[in-house]
């Protein structure tokens, strides 16, 4: 009886430490899975990103570039700004930039050449004289009389009086008869010789409208 009873004893305490192990077991176990996830990064998510934002870049780029394009200098200009405030650093993307600062900057230079054309073909001299060269190389009557008319309104009236000078010494002039304004263009017109040059113009009180133009007739 009494080594029966010991066994029992001895059954029971082996129980209980595989009890407490198993209650060991179990709590590192849950410990394990309250820990947080160890996140390693994706080298490529970065390389991916970047790789698309160049590819973009260098679209926009060759878009400037394009002869189909029809953004304003300043579109273009803040455009190329944003690209480079990226800090993209390529070979080819470095060299569009440049493509595009000197498709820019021959942009300016040629309105630059357009504007100071304007404003020479704006002088009243250069201006009377393209109308003189135009009218004598008219292809037919009507575009001619149109351009006769036109010219007319830079004068007080179609009476203005036209003087040309023959010969000068000593600045005494010697004119030819005097006509008016009308009257010499219509002889560019109707001789298709415009041979004379613009010597001086005399303007009205107001200095809008030509009173007197003296030509100076070119040998």
């Amino acid at each position: 009886m009494k080594t029966r009873r010991n066994k029992e004893t001895l059954n029971l305490i082996k129980n209980g430490f595989l009890i407490i192990a198993l209650g060991f077991l179990l709590a590192g176990s849950a410990g394990c899975k309250s820990k947080k996830k160890i996140v390693v990064e994706d080298p490529k998510e970065n390389t991916e990103k970047v790789d698309a934002e160049m590819v973009k870049a260098k679209s926009t780029l060759k878009e400037l570039l394009s002869d189909d394009c029809t953004k304003s200098i300043e579109e273009k200009e803040k455009i190329l700004a944003d690209i480079k405030a990226m800090n993209l650093n390529d070979e080819e993307l470095n060299s569009l930039i440049k493509e595009v600062e000197n498709s820019i900057a021959n942009e300016k230079e040629e309105i630059r050449i357009a504007e100071e054309k304007a404003k020479e073909a704006a002088k009243p001299e250069n201006k009377l004289r393209n109308y003189f060269d135009q009218i004598a190389k008219a292809p037919n009557e009507n575009e001619a009389n149109n351009l006769i008319n036109e010219a007319v309104e830079m004068f007080t009236s179609d009476q203005s009086n036209v003087l040309i000078i023959i010969s000068q010494s000593d600045h005494i002039k010697d004119y030819d008869k005097p006509t008016k304004i009308r009257a010499y263009l219509n002889y560019l017109k109707d001789t298709k010789n415009n041979i004379n040059v613009i010597e001086k113009i005399h303007w009205d009180a107001s200095g809008t409208k030509i009173k007197t133009l003296e030509l100076k007739k070119v040998k």
